[in-house]
């Protein structure tokens, strides 16, 4: 499992004038999920931690121990592994999602900038929030 995953710090970076895109000063393949993430896929990735269910975008995604069949060929996971294309780590569910409500936060935070909250999606996205930051409230 890795260590340190709640000492990263997340932000949110203006790459052109619409495109805003989290960035993290986490190790690979963590900080590349974050680099990954554009404000369009918000929905799909709390839905997904909300559920407890993998994501993937093009070889970097995550999966739930949950998400591995008997036949598969991967390794045993107790948590959720993290992965690109050249990597993978394994943290908790509880890292995970601690993390992850960190990266949210941190775009809910510049919603109103980017204008996210007049998006049809942002309610969704915000009830799938709350969900992830009550399992992470009772966690402690």
């Amino acid at each position: 499992m890795s260590d340190g995953l709640s000492d990263t710090s997340v932000r949110i970076i203006r790459r052109e004038f619409f495109d805003f895109r989290a960035q993290c000063d986490a190790e690979p393949p963590i900080c590349h999920i974050i680099d990954g993430m554009p404000s369009t896929r918000l929905t799909s990735y709390a839905r997904a931690i909300r559920e407890r269910h993998g994501y993937a975008i093009e070889g970097t995604g995550f999966i739930y121990s949950t998400d591995i069949e008997e036949e598969d060929e991967e390794a045993p996971l107790d948590g959720v592994r993290i992965f690109d294309p050249f990597d993978e780590v394994d943290v908790t569910e509880a890292e995970f999602d601690a993390f992850m409500l960190k990266v949210f936060d941190a775009w809910i935070a510049i919603s109103a900038r980017q204008y996210l909250d007049r998006e049809r999606w942002w309610p969704e996205f915000i009830r799938d929030v709350e969900v992830i930051r009550a399992r992470v409230a009772t966690r402690g």
